[in-house]
């Protein structure tokens, strides 16, 4: 018999030889049979919760699969879509029929092939599909900072989107994202174009990483980094010129490097469209770094929406008032946690 019980059964016999014992002991057993009982539940519902938590898992034995289905299925209207695209981004033209650049090596990633910067190590998009499937299903989808595709693409295999604009400044990012549209067999349905949003259109300097992980600059650049100057333009004005139906549009997510108050700051008439939601990546390091700061950001995101979810969380309740962002967000840059992921949305 463990210690533990052995004590317990002592001090029962012990309460039992005491004057009233009887009716102690009996009380005394009645409470640790119904602590036993919650403790029988409590596991129990553990278990439940555990058996029923959607795994990415699943959708990795499932992605190759719906691929291989999108391959034979084929989209009578895609070309239609790709030329209309092509027309507006000159990109995306000069891209899709370009060979592969050098500085590229293929990787699997979740069974499927992708085209990446040598020596980057692209992590899987599942886990995070999965956060973010309550609200961010169904639809067109922007996808800002798309890096080599793999969020976008996945989506549309797995039929969490119907179409997807992307938007990747670095001309190798975009070179592999290109490659991956087409050997992912999604030309037509995800539609990329070389461009970085921000809060003004012309030109922009991006400072050039050890990693697909590069950033735009308003300012010197660090000393001995390579820079490229690449296209930008506001969120509106980018929607527009490509034709994009606003109201077809679901959901927008944004992976900047610390440019989110800037793309939020260019986005006056996509947020005007409340059934939009948003997923952001905040990190505090990267906002002071782009020249802007967490209160900036929390005042964008107060203005324009009712509700936030912290993807990354784990103080219930998930859903939270954009009112608590500061407080909600306080433990963001202290500890080991640098960064969170926030999905925005309107309450009707």
């Amino acid at each position: 018999m463990p210690l533990r019980a052995r004590v317990s059964a002592a001090v029962r016999d012990l309460v039992a030889r005491l004057p009233g014992g009887r009716r102690l002991k009996a009380e005394f057993d009645q409470c640790e049979r119904q602590r036993d009982r919650l403790r029988d539940q409590v596991e129990e519902l553990r278990l439940r919760v555990q058996a029923q938590r959607l795994s990415p898992d699943v959708l990795r034995q499932v992605l190759p699969l719906r691929r291989a289905a999108f391959a034979r299925a084929g989209d009578p209207d895609a070309p239609h879509r790709e030329a209309a695209f092509a027309a507006g981004s000159a990109s995306y033209r000069e891209a899709i029929v370009a060979p592969v650049p050098g500085g590229v090596e293929t990787v699997l990633v979740d069974g499927l092939a992708w085209l990446v910067p040598t020596g980057s190590d692209p992590r899987s998009p599942l886990e995070e599909i999965l956060q973010a499937r309550e609200l961010a299903l169904g639809g067109t989808m922007l996808d800002i900072g798309a890096n080599v595709g793999t969020m976008g693409i996945t989506r549309v295999l797995l039929g969490d989107m119907t179409r997807v604009f992307a938007a990747e400044p670095d001309p190798v990012n975009y070179a592999c994202l290109v490659h991956n549209v087409a050997g992912n067999v999604v030309r037509g349905r995800v539609l990329p174009d070389r461009v970085a949003i921000s809060d003004h259109d012309g030109t922009i300097t991006m400072q050039r990483g050890h990693s697909t992980t590069h950033h735009l600059v308003d300012r010197a650049p660090a000393a001995g980094r390579e820079t490229v100057d690449v296209p930008c333009l506001r969120l509106d004005s980018w929607v527009r010129r490509l034709g994009v139906d606003l109201d077809a549009l679901h959901f927008i997510k944004v992976d900047t490097q610390g440019w989110e108050a800037r793309v939020l700051t260019g986005a006056p008439e996509v947020l005007a469209r409340r059934h939009i939601v948003w997923q952001l990546e905040f990190t505090p390091s990267m906002l002071r770094r782009a020249g802007s700061s967490a209160p900036e950001l929390f005042a964008l995101l107060r203005a324009s929406f009712t509700h936030f979810i912290d993807m990354r969380g784990t103080v219930p309740p998930r859903s939270r008032t954009v009112a608590d962002l500061a407080e909600a967000l306080a433990y963001v840059g202290q500890g080991a946690r640098s960064d969170a992921n926030l999905l925005l949305y309107n309450s009707a």
